[in-house]
């Protein structure tokens, strides 16, 4: 498995992974509004792709550089490949995000929505910690846990 940042090719194969997800079944309800925003991450340059041997697209996780509080880095999505879910893809490539960062900032941030126990677990489990809530801030009736790790000391 290789880390790639993705290119339009990788758009609907990105589109059907987040689609077919809890995350994208609350966030994403319109179709054509889920592909815009995509394609214009993986314009941007801030999608990566997870890519198997074959070039076939396991999963993604779309990086903001400067987009916690227009400084920090900000973890906007991760999302694997339904039938490879809880095989440590997801941590793959939250370390990966880590990485591309480690470099040039001593802290990372990301938000978990409070029906995601498991990827709040996930987090938790590799230094992240809450430091906020934030109550009905996307869609009415879910909250987001902000959190954040610090890369350094």
């Amino acid at each position: 498995m290789k880390i790639v940042k993705a290119s339009i090719n990788h758009l609907e194969d990105c589109l059907e992974i987040v689609t077919k997800s809890e995350l994208g079944t609350a966030y994403f309800t319109n179709q054509e509004q889920a592909y815009d925003r995509l394609k214009g991450g993986i314009e941007k340059g801030e999608v990566h792709v997870a890519l198997n041997d074959n070039q076939e697209v396991l999963g993604f996780a779309w990086i903001c550089p400067t987009g916690m509080f227009a400084k920090f880095p900000y973890l906007r999505t991760i999302a694997v490949k339904e039938e490879l879910r809880g095989k440590g893809l997801g941590k793959k490539l939250l370390h990966f995000f880590e990485q591309q960062h480690a470099s040039s900032t001593d802290q990372v941030y990301l938000l978990v929505s409070d029906f995601n126990k498991k990827a709040k677990k996930l987090y938790e489990s590799v230094g992240y910690k809450e430091i906020g809530f934030i109550k009905d801030w996307v869609v009415e009736g879910i909250s987001e846990h902000i959190m954040m790790k610090r890369l350094k000391g």
